[in-house]
């Protein structure tokens, strides 16, 4: 599926610029190694995916490995002649938390978050390593 319209995606990483959040996720694919264990599949990863409007509310209460579903977003691309490369833009307009946040586990039964953190701008080249014992159902737990 990679990066569209209700992937549910990690968050790895948030900075607030203004008028926008510069987010660091990743999409992966939840599949089985030959021997059985859990492993998952990068489908779409990147440090520069930019959130705007509700999104960018959204992302202001984000923190690392925190799950979103994208709900709107756009992939648009620009070629500079100048120095003869494509720049691939990713924009996020709208998306929720997910239901399956660790955040969101082993909560009291008010249903309030207990951990409550900022946004995280650590963005390091680890971003991409994923827990490969999970037996969550989803590519990103």
């Amino acid at each position: 599926m990679g990066f569209s319209v209700n992937s549910y995606a990690k968050v790895w990483g948030v900075e607030d610029k203004g008028n926008y959040s510069q987010v660091a996720l990743s999409i992966s694919k939840k599949a089985k190694d030959e021997n059985g264990r859990n492993v998952y599949d990068v489908e779409f990863s990147d440090k520069f995916v930019k959130f705007v409007g509700k999104a960018h509310e959204l992302a202001r209460t984000l923190k690392e490995q925190d799950s979103i579903k994208i709900l709107r977003c756009d992939v648009t691309q620009f070629y500079s002649k100048e120095k003869q490369r494509t720049y691939i833009n990713y924009t996020v307009f709208d998306a929720e938390p997910s239901q399956y946040n660790n955040s969101n586990r082993g909560n009291s039964s008010s249903g309030k978050q207990q951990n409550q953190s900022k946004p995280s701008t650590k963005y390091d080249n680890d971003f991409l390593n994923v827990d490969e014992d999970s037996d969550a159902g989803l590519p990103f737990n």
